[in-house]
């Protein structure tokens, strides 16, 4: 049992978890329930941003996805999905590769 690549694996789960947590965050954001933050999508590194949803002030200031977006909001729910799906995956391979590791197979 190599201890330093069970620490390496260790380190990799941690960050692993830790992007896990903060997509499934920036997803719960693009479910525009009651969150009072707007969604944007930048075109470039350093080009434009196009928001997606705005705060409504006229009722609760929940954001609402601005008129003509919602395929766009739609695309990128399902972009979020596929990466946190991914993350999932990653995070399931790391843990089998650690549990290896654990009963001495490298």
């Amino acid at each position: 049992m190599n201890t330093q690549n069970i620490v390496k694996l260790a380190e990799a789960l941690d960050k692993a978890r830790s992007d896990l947590d903060m997509l499934e965050y920036e997803a719960s954001l693009l479910n525009l329930s009651g969150h009072q933050q707007t969604v944007h999508v930048r075109i470039g590194e350093k080009g434009r941003s196009f928001g997606l949803a705005e705060i409504d002030h006229g009722r609760n200031y929940a954001a609402i996805a601005i008129r003509g977006t919602e395929m766009v909001m739609l695309g990128v729910k399902k972009l979020y999905a596929a990466r946190v799906d991914s993350m999932r995956q990653h995070i399931a391979s790391i843990e089998a590769r650690l549990r290896e590791h654990a009963k001495g197979q490298p």
